[in-house]
């Protein structure tokens, strides 16, 4: 039980990390390549570039350990919520490795052509608002109704996660349907609920942990 406790403090590290390095690190490489057919490097941006790989990196790791340690956790109440949610996590977290390989390119790629560096970051921008809020608002929703069930945290922190993550399914689904998606202002309107949450999720993980899940009744 002890080491139970111990792995849900350590995910709630992970829910603040991941969260930091996802926002942070998208910023600093946005900041590093504003253009993306941009095939030269200059000193002045590889390091932000770099330091934006590996925080964007932390936050993949970071998926990953939260998809495990909660789903582990989330599985004595129900066997298919906590499936699901390692499921879903492990491809969102495959989808943002997918989103670092742009950068990467352009730092190990050196006098590749602007085409080539365009094609790649027009990826990485497909990857990052369509994939990566498809997978991560999924996964969140499967996450926060098992908590609501499984009364594991308070239930408000549940709903407003379940909100929060809905608006993030939204923006994903603007962003395929219309070409341009949502104005880059509105977008970080209807993200900051989910970014809010996921920080008061970790911190109350690690204070506080999870309560003894109750065992979902299955229905048919």
């Amino acid at each position: 039980m002890k080491q139970i406790k111990g792995s849900i403090r350590f995910a709630g590290v992970m829910f603040i990390l991941a969260t930091v390095g996802s926002i942070v690190g998208g910023m600093m490489i946005s900041a590093a390549v504003p253009d993306a057919g941009a095939s030269v490097l200059t000193s002045a941006n590889r390091t932000p570039l770099v330091i934006g790989v590996l925080l964007e990196l932390v936050n993949v790791l970071c998926v990953l350990g939260i998809g495990s340690i909660l789903a582990s956790a989330l599985r004595p109440g129900s066997d298919r919520a906590a499936t699901g949610y390692a499921v879903l996590r492990t491809v969102e977290s495959v989808s943002c490795f997918v989103a670092i390989l742009a950068p990467l390119a352009l730092l190990y790629s050196a006098g590749s052509s602007a085409g080539f560096t365009a094609s790649i970051f027009a990826v990485r921008a497909g990857v990052v608002s369509l994939m990566v809020p498809v997978f991560f608002s999924l996964g969140a929703l499967v996450l926060y109704s098992a908590m609501f069930r499984q009364r594991v945290v308070p239930r408000f922190i549940s709903v407003w996660g379940f909100v929060a993550a809905a608006l993030i399914f939204f923006v994903g689904l603007v962003g395929f349907i219309l070409p341009n998606g949502l104005d880059e202002s509105l977008q970080m309107v209807l993200s900051l609920p989910i970014i809010l949450n996921e920080l008061f999720l970790g911190v109350w993980l690690i204070i506080k942990g999870f309560r003894e899940p109750v065992k979902e009744i299955a229905t048919k």
